[in-house]
């Protein structure tokens, strides 16, 4: 080994201008080479295959861990969903692996209430065995459905019928296969129904004593797990304008009988569906 120094003198202080040590700087990247090698050895390799990028509540999600010892390993194997909002453990279970051995995890999971509970929005599956720890690609769960209606108003008269139908699609973007039910706010009126393949179709009847005036109608559609629990739902709004319509009309005299000449005067009272008078007078 060859080693150069150009030094000098300053005072007290000895410093070094330059100095060459190309034989010392083959051996030390070869220690380096050497020391990543030896931690790679001593590691193992957890492969997560892929994922759908979006899931609904309800949706079976398949994909499988496959864990590979490079030595001799015993430890549980810990797989859990991670979302921004917090995280859940579906899978823990001890084994034993040889230098070398591989053991793959196959998942059906369906992501449900009892699975995920109430986390929702950006996840991962993260897995963990001994020191080793990885992750599978991002995806997205949500509860939402997309809930548009076909009519956004209506203007009707006490006691006609309508319609209220639409679409409901999930987030994966499948259809809703569960339930509808629309209500008038402020009032007793609903309407219930099935929404099959992504449609609904509720019939609804105007009571003929209805009020006249503006009204919100409130549609929501979801659907239930075995044990009647929502998993998705979507909610949308339509207005509704109830018109004021004559029932009755009165008719006042300022006499209550009358003879030839006399000067006979008259007024007439209109009121609507609920007995209340109209401002209009005829």
């Amino acid at each position: 080994m060859k080693v150069r120094f150009d030094y000098g003198l300053n005072g007290n202080k000895v410093y070094i201008r330059d100095f060459a040590m190309n034989e010392m700087k083959k051996g030390l990247i070869l220690i380096l080479i050497g020391f990543f090698a030896c931690l790679t050895l001593a590691s193992g390799q957890i492969l997560i295959g892929q994922t759908k990028g979006t899931y609904s509540l309800g949706d079976l999600l398949e994909s499988k861990i496959t864990i590979t010892a490079s030595e001799g390993m015993s430890d549980y194997a810990i797989a859990s969903i991670v979302c921004n909002s917090g995280s859940s453990e579906f899978y823990k279970v001890p084994f034993s692996l040889k230098a070398g051995e591989s053991k793959t995890i196959e998942l059906n999971l369906k992501i449900d209430n009892f699975i995920v509970g109430n986390l929702n929005g950006n996840c991962v599956i993260e897995a963990v065995y001994s020191s080793e720890r990885a992750e599978s690609q991002p995806f997205y769960i949500s509860m939402e459905v997309s809930l548009n209606l076909n009519e956004g108003s209506y203007t009707l008269e006490p006691g006609q019928n309508f319609v209220i139908s639409g679409s409901a699609i999930k987030k994966n973007n499948q259809g809703l296969e569960g339930f509808a039910k629309a209500i008038i706010e402020n009032s007793t009126i609903e309407s219930y129904g099935f929404v099959i393949n992504g449609s609904f179709s509720l019939n609804m009847t105007l009571p003929a004593e209805m009020e006249a005036g503006e009204y919100s109608i409130k549609a929501r559609v979801y659907d239930t797990n075995s044990k009647n629990e929502i998993l998705n739902e979507g909610v949308s709004y339509s207005t509704l304008r109830v018109l004021q319509v004559v029932k009755r009309l009165d008719i006042a005299l300022n006499l209550m009988s009358a003879t030839i000449g006399d000067e006979l005067n008259s007024k007439f009272f209109v009121y609507d569906q609920t007995g209340k008078e109209m401002e209009k007078e005829l």
